[in-house]
């Protein structure tokens, strides 16, 4: 596997993650480097809640019609969240704002073929791609998860653990 993760990007993601927490109120713990289930795990009052994932777009985020992820990607990160009974959140940066959604609306949405075409030389760059409309994506600090702490039934924004 080809790695192409600067440490420029890594402190980037650490500024997003650092919005996060703040806009939330909650820790962020980052897991450990190219873990495939997610970049860290969100704590509210000692207690994990959910999967993030960090994504970081260099468009604004309606510059396409749908944002793409990759369906592996989704998946692994809803597989390891519904073992452990915890949420599962993908959010990202684009250079408009940062926006998030629940990964079990990703896991809804359409799939095709996408993918990074400017990587000839990583088989892996085209891929199955989930495609969320832009439209469906919350701004950072409009409203955040559902943690279950503050007096909920630990279901999620949108209907907790499917």
């Amino acid at each position: 596997m080809i790695i192409y993760e600067t440490s420029d990007d890594r402190l980037r993601e650490q500024q997003v993650a650092d919005a996060v927490e703040k806009a939330w109120e909650l820790q962020l713990l980052r897991l450990p480097r190219l873990s495939e289930a997610g970049d860290y795990i969100a704590v509210v009052e000692g207690k994990v809640f959910a999967l993030v994932e960090i994504k970081r777009r260099n468009v604004d985020h309606d510059h396409y019609g749908t944002y793409m992820i990759a369906t592996r990607k989704i998946n692994l990160l809803l597989d390891t969240a519904n073992s452990l009974r915890l949420e599962a959140v993908v959010v990202v940066e684009f250079t408009d704002g940062t926006y998030w959604v629940n990964a079990h609306e990703m896991s809804r949405m359409p799939t095709r073929q996408g993918g990074r075409y400017d990587r000839p030389e990583e088989n892996t760059s085209v891929e199955p791609t989930y495609h969320l409309p832009h439209k469906d994506l919350r701004r950072l600090g409009d409203e955040r998860p559902a943690t279950g702490v503050e007096g909920g039934d630990g279901q999620g924004a949108v209907g907790g653990i499917q």
